[in-house]
């Protein structure tokens, strides 16, 4: 093994000494290093400075080892903290080096030219993917972030949605039509507060709205899907709410449906997917010809609060109307954890009344209908 004696130490790079790292052939030649790339790959590039983008044949890309490049050049420990898709350069080697963030500077030129750019982050160990906007702070309009899809999907979501928020035409809460060729999909939009984790996410728009406030918005692409309940996401879904109702209510109150109850006739369920992950799903119950009750309302714990739960609702209100049905009834729990279902159901119409169809009086039920 090569021994390293003249590097600092200890060893300033997080990277074993040994690593290889590429040198181009004027570098490894003796030429001094004037441009040092870490790319969004993790790989390191020691460059001479010269312009690279169609190198001779003689002046490729060679592999050398970190701690010797270090050792020829002491100056280099200064870029140890380059963080992927950062760049340094100099004119000379008595000149300091100059950092730049190789994604800000895209970034800024598709804000010059477009109006906003876009990061993309890959699904990774620490959570889905997720992509947003930079750039639209600066019209003074939110920035968009989109959470769960591939990255092809979500920049073409940004970009279609972008323009409606650009020219005042993507009101919060209503569904958009026509962001996605699938029209299976409902885009909504949402106001994200300050302390919900994704606010955290969009480091490069908050870096390039040149001190302005940013406010952020979620777009959610909803795809609303007749479900036979065979998927493994689904019937896990509806265990958990069956064990959240028996949590909360003694075993006699539980009127939720099993996976075998939601697969009678009388019933259709749906499951609501963003991307591949499963945010929630509702069922509906013809009582008979004019009267529907609603069933099984429950998002997925990564989605809630953030819109999952109106959206299904709006859902099955849209498809009681068209099967004629004339009026929608409900029975949801009295104990404090159903107070974020009544308070939807309430916002959207739904008011307090007397059992209903097989039910009779429980001081844990509450009872809701609404005309529709």
């Amino acid at each position: 093994m090569t021994r390293h004696e003249r590097h600092p130490s200890p060893f300033p790079f997080d990277l074993p000494e040994n690593s290889a790292v590429f040198v181009c052939a004027r570098v490894a030649a003796g030429a001094p290093i004037l441009e040092v790339s870490h790319d969004e790959e993790g790989d390191w590039q020691f460059l001479c400075g010269a312009d690279h983008s169609d190198p001779a044949p003689d002046d490729g890309g060679l592999l050398r080892c970190l701690g010797c490049v270090l050792a020829g050049d002491a100056s280099l420990a200064a870029l140890a903290t380059l963080r992927c898709a950062e760049s340094a350069s100099r004119p000379d080697v008595a000149t300091p080096w100059r950092i730049t963030d190789e994604h800000e500077a895209f970034l800024e030129r598709a804000i010059a030219e477009h109006g906003w750019g876009i990061t993309a982050i890959p699904e990774d160990d620490e959570g889905p993917a997720f992509a947003y906007t930079a750039g639209l702070a600066r019209l003074d309009r939110p920035e968009l972030i989109v959470v769960g899809l591939p990255p092809s999907s979500a920049m073409r979501l940004l970009n279609a949605v972008g323009e409606l928020v650009r020219d005042g035409r993507a009101p919060l809460g209503s569904p958009l039509a026509g962001c996605l060729p699938d029209p299976t999909v409902t885009v909504r939009l949402r106001a994200v507060r300050d302390d919900e984790p994704i606010a955290s996410f969009i480091t490069y728009a908050r870096a390039l709205a040149h001190g302005r406030a940013v406010s952020l918005v979620e777009i959610l692409p909803l795809r609303f899907v007749v479900d036979d309940l065979s998927g493994a996401p689904t019937r896990a879904l509806i265990a958990r709410h069956l064990a959240g109702m028996h949590a909360n209510s003694p075993p006699e109150s539980v009127h939720a449906f099993d996976v075998d109850q939601l697969r009678q006739p009388d019933v259709t369920f749906w499951s609501a997917w963003v991307g591949d992950a499963l945010a929630g799903c509702g069922a509906l119950k013809r009582l008979d010809a004019e009267r529907g009750e609603l069933k099984s309302m429950r998002v997925a714990d990564a989605f809630l609060g953030r819109g999952v739960g109106r959206a299904l609702l709006e859902h099955l209100v849209a498809e009681a109307r068209a099967r004629g049905l004339r009026s929608l009834w409900l029975e949801t729990g009295s104990t404090p954890a159903f107070i974020p279902a009544l308070r939807l159901y309430e916002s959207a119409g739904f008011s307090r009344c007397g059992p209903f169809g097989d039910y009779g009086d429980d001081p844990f039920s509450v009872f809701m209908t609404r005309a529709i």
